[in-house]
């Protein structure tokens, strides 16, 4: 997994490849949860793919660095 995502960093086919199979099921997974907390008015009413970029931005960031060491 960390061979792939550092990969991801400097090769397109990679990137699209850590996108697709890692980075886009999970995504789908928290806007499925949170489409449903929406729903039952136990989330506050915000777009859900802005609501999974500040929950797991932060989480992102550090991602990156630990695979870069940046």
């Amino acid at each position: 997994m960390r061979a792939l995502a550092a990969a991801a960093l400097t090769r397109e086919s990679a990137r699209i490849d850590f996108m697709e199979h890692w980075l886009r099921p999970r995504r789908a997974a928290a806007r499925a949860l949170l489409v449903e907390g929406i729903a039952a008015g136990t989330i506050v009413d915000e777009d859900p793919d802005t609501l999974i970029d500040v929950l797991f931005g932060p989480i992102s960031v550090i991602f990156v660095i630990v695979i870069t060491g940046v």
